[in-house]
């Protein structure tokens, strides 16, 4: 009976572990986890921690673009916040210290502006890029897909004659999903498992 026990007890480990590979953490750039930027003009540090790794970004948190006031896109806020680029910074980069498969996000562009994303893997190799503008006040946007590995998104925002623009483009509502763990890193986990099993039962025996 303890053996079949804690054979579920293995299988449970193994597959939750795997499970958990695909969590998703999800920034709205909303109190408790995140305050606005209210110190004055300028680019911002950020830092988040999830379930899976650190998260480092840049920008600005506010309710306020272009000089203007700006609804969020959150369910529920008033006057929310936002991340937004900057006049000092027009670049807003994400780092992550761990595998991303999907970034998904809602994006406004001020009107004559066009918004830029690029997606980069661990050695700093570009996976795609886009441009684009946004016709309604928040559209929603997608990047990655079930075999990317990505540790760095950029967004930014330029003129029509492509001079880079800042304080001029936002995101918010990002979800970001890991990625599956290599084929090969799941089973030397699942046989480290097993093994630590097999040295438990014969330590019972032993008993």
């Amino acid at each position: 009976m303890k053996k079949s026990i804690f054979t579920f007890a293995l299988l449970t480990m193994i597959f939750g572990w795997v499970g958990s590979a695909h969590a998703v953490a999800f920034l709205d750039f909303e109190p408790p986890a995140f305050s606005r930027d209210n110190s004055g003009p300028g680019d911002y540090d950020h830092f988040f921690s999830s379930s899976d790794g650190n998260i480092e970004f840049n920008g600005r948190i506010l309710n306020r673009l272009g000089g203007a006031i700006l609804p969020d896109h959150t369910i529920g806020t008033r006057r929310g916040s936002f991340l937004k680029n900057t006049g000092k910074n027009a670049f807003v980069t994400f780092k992550f210290d761990y595998d991303v498969s999907i970034l998904d996000f809602y994006a406004h562009i001020e009107d004559g502006f066009i918004g830029h994303v690029e997606i980069f893997d661990f050695d700093g190799q570009s996976l795609f890029s886009d441009e684009g503008t946004t016709t309604d006040l928040w559209e929603n946007a997608n990047l990655g897909g079930p075999d990317f590995r990505i540790r760095q998104f950029q967004f930014w925002t330029t003129d029509a004659d492509d001079n880079v623009q800042g304080n001029r483009g936002a995101i918010d509502d990002l979800t970001i999903t890991a990625s599956a763990p290599e084929p090969a890193t799941v089973f030397l986990v699942s046989m480290g498992l097993a093994g630590f099993g097999l040295k438990r039962r014969k330590s019972f025996a032993k008993a």
